[in-house]
């Protein structure tokens, strides 16, 4: 397993297997778990596709990290050099992830690769091929615990459990939807913690869950 520090040139794809060392808090993770920031002309900014030059920090995809990240000045001392981050940056990240999550939600839709409804998004759980659970914000709070407690048990513990995406108001009749593994890729991960993950393309695959999204 490969193992690097908390900042990087990021050159062509990241190595199978290789870690990064969060700068807020000094756990090393897979790049998959972290969001990579870089300096650019006015501060710090997210790198969420992972493809703009210079040195790269990485910090824990979820908001406290972030935050952490900010108040503890991590970025200056990973970068060894005064740089200017909005004291807002944890607030940012979020939007810019629910946007991408959206967006790839959309796209996964036209594809068809949505599915809707609490009974298929059940039986199809089973068949652990699953990447991503979505509910909509108005999802009845018992149906949703079981099919997430479904979904951990069989796609695997916490890995699986940063895959589950609450947040978003979804306009749809059914209100739980699933996103299944495949082939193509799309343009976000996804996570239940406010920030909704790295950035890095999730498969977009078959789904069991939603009647309308919108275009």
């Amino acid at each position: 397993m490969v193992r690097q520090r908390s900042i990087d040139r990021l050159d062509g794809v990241l190595p199978e297997g290789s870690l990064r060392l969060c700068a807020a808090t000094r756990v090393e993770r897979s790049p998959d778990d972290l969001i990579r920031f870089v300096a650019g002309p006015e501060g710090i900014v997210p790198d969420l596709a992972r493809r703009l030059p210079g040195r790269g920090v990485w910090v824990t995809a979820d908001r406290e990290s972030v935050a952490k990240a900010v108040k503890s000045k991590a970025f200056a001392r990973s970068l060894k050099a005064p740089v200017a981050v909005a004291d807002d940056l944890a607030a940012r990240v979020d939007g810019l992830l629910e946007r991408r999550a959206a967006e790839a939600l959309s796209l996964a839709n036209k594809a068809g690769s949505v599915v809707t409804g609490f009974e298929k998004i059940d039986r199809r759980l089973v068949s652990g091929d699953i990447t991503a659970l979505v509910h909509g914000s108005d999802a009845a709070d018992g149906g949703r615990e079981k099919l997430d407690r479904k979904f951990v048990a069989i796609a695997g513990g916490e890995r699986a459990a940063g895959r589950i995406v609450t947040l978003l108001t979804i306009p749809i009749t059914s209100v739980n939807c699933m996103l299944m593994k495949s082939t193509r890729s799309s343009s976000t991960r996804a996570s239940n913690s406010p920030m909704l993950g790295s950035g890095r393309p999730i498969p977009l695959i078959a789904a069991s869950v939603i009647t309308t999204i919108p275009n």
